[in-house]
């Protein structure tokens, strides 16, 4: 994890916490999130780690890289501004929709 220079914690939920953090290699954004109850060691038999390390798609989050640090499970993924709920409640405060087109494009 030296690797990552954490800039700022930006969720927190039942599992962990999310992170903002530069690759100090690259210079590049990552979202680091720490899972706070996967230290066994099955925790690559997990549904969501196998489909995030075998699913390779633009619309979905990119994992980078798994690191284990003193029994904690991290997930090293593609940085994104903001998420589609945040966009979502965005649109609606402001009395807008979401053309069909844009529905159908983030859907697929």
């Amino acid at each position: 994890m030296e690797r990552y220079k954490f800039t700022k914690q930006v969720d927190a939920g039942s599992f962990g916490h999310v992170y903002k953090a530069v690759d100090k290699t690259t210079g590049e954004f990552v979202a680091i999130k720490e899972l706070k109850h996967l230290c066994q060691s099955s925790y690559l038999e997990l549904p969501k780690v196998q489909a995030l390390t075998r699913l390779k798609h633009p619309n979905v989050v990119n994992l980078k890289g798994i690191q284990r640090l003193h029994g904690v499970v991290f997930f090293i993924l593609e940085y994104m501004q903001g998420i589609l709920f945040q966009l979502i409640h965005l649109k609606g405060n402001a009395g807008q929709l979401f053309s069909l087109a844009k529905i159908r494009a983030m859907c697929f």
